[in-house]
């Protein structure tokens, strides 16, 4: 298939600045050729998409997502036939929001490896799938008490942890991810700060993943558990609610990622500013007292946020809240509010996301030679990041998921 893209300007990581009058020649699932509209070669047969003036864009990733355990009104996960199709439902969804990948950081049964061939092999068109399995948490640690619902691996001493990272290598997941602290919501015994693993469980598991070549996703909350993330060579922090100078310092120096998922403090009533994001907070029914834990966190997430942001930290953009799109879009806007620029919150959801994922050679920027993974809006995201919300062109490795565009006949 070719298509060709007219009358847009590009936004994407490789300029501050929207790129007018551009066009976008797209062969099969990549892009062929970019630059200026008046310049362009001979694209014979090709149906044209006319932007209209949009803005167009890479697709995005939420770097911390679940498709499965965040919404209230999900089947039984016994019932794995009708907790693939729910997933692949989620999966969709955030396609057709823009986000035309997604990190998923835990998932039971498999589903999140399976649906991640199923779309990569074309039977289902979805978004591109990142996954860990289950994620691996010690006996009293974050969400132990969910090991049934929620894709959660409960391991005890250092041969538990290494059958674990195992299995889940096994089973096909791109990732290791290990919860080694609490969480702001949790059981009763989760203390959001604490520490849960020893060196010696934690390392079991990084040398399975180090002998596999799968990255350490490290769920940390606070400083000794992300000190510990970072020696174990962790390819990203998720959370990072108490951060200081050193820390920070740290990830600069050693490259990790963090993925602040906002979202856990900022989607609550006193944070949510227009009705898209309190449609998106009341889907999820989140619980009072999880609101109110929530507010317990804020400010000190928050100021954590903004010294990561100005050290020059390497942010991804993950809610690690439901339902998608929604959350992802909610984060975006929760990480301009506190100090991003509209173009850093894209740079992080696009470039920072490909790196990530080790792909920058293939997605992140509108390039030529790399995957015909796009997005297009009508309005300037760099003005407001709320624009991103509503695309009216999504495509994904070339096979278009959204065309509320005119489309011209092949010429």
């Amino acid at each position: 298939m070719k298509l060709k893209l007219v009358n847009c300007a590009i936004v994407d990581a490789l300029d501050p600045n929207p790129r007018p009058g551009a066009a976008v020649h797209i062969v099969d699932d990549r892009i062929a050729w970019v630059g200026p509209a008046s310049s362009a070669p001979e694209f014979p047969a090709a149906r044209v998409v006319d932007l209209e003036g949009g803005y167009l864009l890479p697709g995005l990733v939420e770097a911390h997502t679940h498709l499965f355990f965040l919404d209230p009104k999900h089947p039984r996960p016994q019932n794995i036939a009708a907790h693939t199709m729910y997933c692949a439902q989620q999966a969709v969804n955030a396609l057709k929001g823009g986000f035309t990948g997604l990190r998923n950081l835990a998932d039971g049964f498999g589903v999140d490896v399976a649906l991640r061939d199923a779309f990569n092999a074309g039977y289902l068109l979805g978004p591109r799938l990142w996954v860990t399995g289950e994620a691996l948490t010690p006996s009293a640690g974050h969400v132990a008490d969910r090991e049934e619902m929620w894709g959660i691996r409960v391991c005890n001493g250092v041969e538990e942890w290494r059958k674990a990272a195992r299995d889940q290598v096994q089973i096909g997941a791109d990732y290791v991810k290990v919860l080694i602290t609490g969480g702001a919501i949790g059981h009763a015994s989760d203390i959001t700060g604490a520490t849960t693993v020893v060196e010696e469980e934690l390392q079991a598991a990084v040398q399975v993943a180090k002998s596999r070549n799968r990255p350490l996703i490290v769920h940390a909350t606070a400083r000794e558990g992300i000190l510990m993330g970072i020696r174990a060579g962790a390819r990203s922090i998720e959370h990072g609610y108490y951060l200081d100078n050193e820390i920070v310092d740290l990830l600069v120096k050693t490259g990790t990622f963090l993925c602040p998922t906002l979202s856990i403090t900022h989607q609550i009533p006193s944070q949510l500013e227009d009705d898209y994001e309190r449609a998106t907070f009341a889907a999820y029914q989140r619980a009072p007292w999880k609101v109110k834990r929530a507010e317990e966190r804020l400010e000190a997430h928050r100021a954590s946020f903004r010294l990561a942001l100005k050290a020059g930290v390497k942010l991804l953009v993950g809610s690690d809240f439901a339902p998608p799109p929604g959350a992802g879009h909610c984060e975006l806007a929760f990480m301009v509010r506190n100090g991003m620029t509209p173009w850093q919150a894209v740079v992080a959801a696009t470039r920072n996301a490909a790196e990530a994922v080790g792909e920058l050679d293939q997605l992140g920027t509108v390039e030529a030679g790399k995957l015909a993974d796009l997005i297009a809006v009508p309005e300037n995201p760099l003005e407001d990041i709320r624009h991103l919300r509503h695309p009216r062109l999504v495509v994904r490795g070339g096979q278009v998921a959204v065309d509320e565009y005119t489309w011209k006949e092949r010429k």
